[in-house]
């Protein structure tokens, strides 16, 4: 971190960034610096501290920024989650918009310049991210997200979720008309895209920026999981959001859960699990998933043959 980097105030948005933190030590310098390279400065940069064991609060009590006021730190006295820690973030906000950093990621220098500009017509922005990971300094590839249909909700629902976390710029009054993120533990790891879709049923101002403006890190701390417990979450997820589609595009959404959970399936080693649900996904409307469901289901037969 550049600790004598300098706050250029008079070229700044009304925007509050906020960056949620577990043990993030190893990068949060790095992600705090990428805010601080903005070409347009955001009006606050929020730190909120989910009980770290390590010395990640003192790493950012050190900086420049924090000493003079433009870095704000909030230290949990549990560990509550991801949800938790942005919710904090979000209440003490003086931002009239959002944006959400994750501790291990970082921004292009003209993030926020372009992103803002969307808004007050946008409700909510978003973009794509590049992965990298510690084996290589190039982008290991990019996370190309897409536009969403005039019905947010419908689409969001029936195709999965399109917006990175590390992307979005939301509206606060949105955010807050929602209930902020859902911290029930049931939703770990994807109160994010609970989020999108609490949003995506109040307003269908999505603005998708078809451009990488920053870094998804792949790194140690990665909270997303292969298990049982994400397919409850995946299940749980669709039963607090289902009701409120229409009786065709309620099927839609089962077929394409059929899929996602087929993909989870596969990926445990549960192959006849997995070509069952996969099957069931070829039913769809979107001839997209039907190819992807041929493709892994030839996928396992191929790697059953090679196995014989």
């Amino acid at each position: 971190m550049k600790l004598d980097t300098k706050i250029n105030k008079e070229h700044s948005c009304d925007c509050s960034v906020i960056i949620p933190a577990y043990n993030a030590s190893k990068y949060i310098s790095r992600t705090i610096d990428s805010v601080l390279a903005q070409t347009l400065q955001p009006l606050e940069i929020i730190v909120v501290d989910d009980k770290s064991t390590d010395n990640t609060v003192s790493i950012v009590k050190e900086l420049s920024c924090f000493k003079d006021g433009f870095l704000k730190l909030v230290k949990s006295e549990t560990n509550g989650g991801p949800a938790r820690t942005r919710n904090a973030g979000v209440n003490i906000a003086s931002g009239c918009y959002l944006a959400f950093l994750d501790s291990d990621d970082s921004w292009y220098p003209k993030k926020l310049e372009i992103a803002m500009n969307y808004f007050p017509k946008a409700d909510i922005v978003y973009h794509d991210l590049e992965i990298y990971t510690s084996k290589s300094e190039k982008p290991l590839k990019r996370i190309r997200t897409r536009k969403l249909s005039s019905s947010p909700f419908v689409d969001l629902m029936t195709n999965g979720n399109a917006l990175s976390n590390s992307s979005v710029v939301v509206k606060k009054e949105i955010v807050n008309s929602v209930g902020g993120l859902n911290e029930d533990r049931s939703l770990f790891a994807v109160e994010d895209f609970d989020l999108w879709l609490k949003i995506s049923r109040v307003t269908n101002k999505f603005v998708y920026i078809p451009m990488s403006l920053g870094k998804y890190w792949m790194g140690d701390a990665n909270i997303s999981e292969i298990s049982e417990n994400q397919l409850v979450r995946e299940k749980t997820l669709s039963e607090k959001h289902i009701s409120f589609l229409n009786s065709e595009d309620r099927k839609e959404h089962e077929l394409f859960l059929s899929y996602i959970t087929g993909r989870l399936k596969q990926k445990m080693g549960r192959y006849s699990d997995a070509l069952k649900l996969f099957k069931a996904s070829c039913r769809s409307r979107s001839w997209n998933l039907k190819l992807k469901s041929a493709c892994h289901i030839m996928t396992i037969h191929i790697q059953r043959i090679k196995n014989i």
